[in-house]
């Protein structure tokens, strides 16, 4: 038996254009340590408007290149930098962002007040200003320069946001807001026309959206713990089962809502694995203990996903063990086993992209070369034997010449230095090699010459 977690689903209720569900009455977090604006010596604002709500929490870059930095002390002369932009250059009566955030990690008091509990003033962030706060990430997340995303730069967007915003307030929202589909915790790109906060934070904001869930509390967060069992290995587009066991042991009624679905690892992908729902409907009662029968179907791509299933409510409130289990997916009578990068995983600060049109799947991730090694780990589970390897990749003029793949085979290992700046958009071949049967892996190094990326995409092993 697997454990795991499942979404058990909240009635919603709607107002001011907006949509949370109930179980989202949730209390900020603990506040996080911020530089405060006298920490970083910001000049006295000049006449700013207040708002007397808050409802949307807008993720922002400052589009500045030179911003980009992981030092404190550097931090704070960027923070007056801005300022300085923002009042001198564009007229306005402060800094325009209410939160920013540096790849240390470090957080930095923006417009004035924004630190206060009840009132606030609007920010001019995101075109609307209009009961939303800006936080703003200094550097410049999109080509030409792909500042990385970092994953302490990351937590702090969250400590921050899952602190500041009121309660009450749920991150998975959504409604119109500047005439567009917004959501409660979006980027500045929903709201209007721009590349704002880039494409190396873009794909992101999902999983901020749920860990600014994770750290705020919820009257419900002693729900329910649950267990469920389910196959380790299956082919392509094959029709399994997964049951679970519930045990709801909080004080709240869960309900069943409309239009959502169980997914895995995104607890809103219902896509990923064609999830359906047997015996799993209407209310949860307090106390009330049950076995619920999931149909699923597998990809149509062989290769290894992972099968992290999650109990939430609407996405808000994470709860239960954490299940690291995976299902292996196998070419119907062997064949090719694809493992893109959504599947493979990554030691150091690898960012997201997503804009190159000749990648494998939805997008690919990519890091600077260094003298490191710090690879991207492309893990298979196939048949023993002789199998050819391939490597796909997004091409560009930044791309390394010599990307250093390390194939690892029953004889040991082997390395194979491709040129990642052609060829893209295709499979390229790294070699033939004799595999024992069960897990193997191909590395992709970022140790090489440096001034460059390398684009981790997709690897196949084939017959």
């Amino acid at each position: 038996m697997k454990k795991l977690r499942i979404p058990l689903l909240a009635v919603l209720v709607g107002g001011a254009g907006l949509s949370f569900d109930l179980a989202a009455q949730t209390t900020p977090a603990p506040q996080p340590s911020i530089c405060v604006r006298s920490c970083w010596a910001a000049r006295a604002s000049t006449g700013c408007s207040s708002m007397s709500s808050l409802t949307r929490a807008i993720i922002h870059h400052t589009a500045g290149q030179g911003d980009y930095t992981t030092s404190y002390e550097t931090g704070k002369t960027k923070c007056r930098g801005v300022q300085n932009y923002h009042m001198d250059v564009n007229g306005w009566c402060d800094v325009a962002y209410h939160f920013l955030f540096n790849a240390g990690g470090h957080i930095y008091e923006g417009r004035v007040g924004s630190m206060n509990a009840s009132s606030w003033y609007s920010g001019a962030h995101d075109g609307c200003n209009s009961s939303s706060m800006g936080f703003s990430n200094m550097g410049y997340y999109h080509p030409p320069y792909n500042q990385a995303y970092t994953t302490a730069q990351k937590n702090a967007n969250m400590d921050c946001i899952a602190w500041r915003m009121p309660s009450g307030w749920s991150p998975h929202g959504s409604g119109t807001y500047c005439g567009n589909s917004v959501g409660t915790l979006d980027g500045h790109y929903k709201v209007k026309a721009t590349a704002c906060p880039g494409d190396g934070i873009i794909p992101q904001i999902q999983s901020v959206r749920d860990g600014v869930g994770s750290r705020r509390t919820s009257a419900v967060n002693n729900a329910a713990v649950v267990s469920s069992s389910y196959p380790s290995t299956v082919t392509v587009g094959q029709t399994f089962s997964a049951t679970v066991t519930m045990n709801n042991n909080g004080t709240t009624s869960w309900v069943n809502a409309n239009g959502h679905n169980l997914g895995s690892q995104n607890p809103q992908d219902n896509a990923r694995w064609g999830m359906g729902r047997v015996g799993f409907a209407g209310t949860i009662s307090p106390g009330q203990n049950g076995a619920f029968t999931f149909n699923c179907t597998a990809p149509t791509t062989a290769g290894s996903y992972a099968f992290d299933w999650k109990m939430v409510q609407d996405g808000v409130a994470w709860f239960g063990a954490t299940s690291t289990g995976g299902i292996t997916v196998n070419a119907a009578g062997g064949g090719a086993v694809i493992v893109d990068n959504q599947q493979a995983t990554y030691t150091g600060t690898w960012a997201t992209g997503s804009s190159a049109t000749d990648k494998y799947g939805a997008d690919y991730r990519y890091h600077s070369t260094a003298a490191v090694s710090e690879p991207a780990t492309f893990t298979a589970n196939i048949t023993g034997g002789a199998k050819n390897v391939y490597a796909w990749w997004a091409a560009g003029s930044n791309r390394s010449v010599t990307a250093p793949y390390v194939i690892t085979h029953a004889a040991g290992s082997t390395t194979v230095n491709k040129n990642q700046q052609v060829s893209g958009g295709s499979w390229q071949s790294l070699g033939n090699y004799s595999f024992n049967a069960g897990n193997n892996t191909v590395k992709l190094s970022v140790w090489t010459t440096t001034g460059f990326i390398v684009v981790a995409d997709a690897v196949k092993f084939g017959d």
